[in-house]
């Protein structure tokens, strides 16, 4: 099971059309099998809202995610499930 243990924006960029959340190592960890698991930016590096849907507009984009020499790459879509496996 995966569980986001803590997720903040390193920062925050808007446009027009969408919402840019940019993550940053130390600002995004999850959990799997109670082990803590960091982001690193080696896929993607942001989540895109769009304004006028209010979703995610990168769904499909692969995040990385180390502990260790492990190094892990889930989908936003696996991060939504409620209880999603890696």
């Amino acid at each position: 099971m995966v569980t986001v243990k803590m997720l903040k924006p390193y920062y925050i960029k808007m446009s027009n059309d969408y919402v840019r959340v940019i993550l940053a190592y130390q600002y995004f960890s999850i959990v799997i099998n109670n082990k803590v698991y960091q982001f690193v930016p080696i896929e993607e590096k942001e989540i895109r809202i769009n304004r006028k849907t209010q979703e995610v507009a990168n769904i499909e984009a692969k995040f990385a995610f180390q502990k260790g020499k492990d190094i892990i790459y889930i989908t936003m879509k696996k991060l939504f499930l409620p209880s999603s496996s890696a």
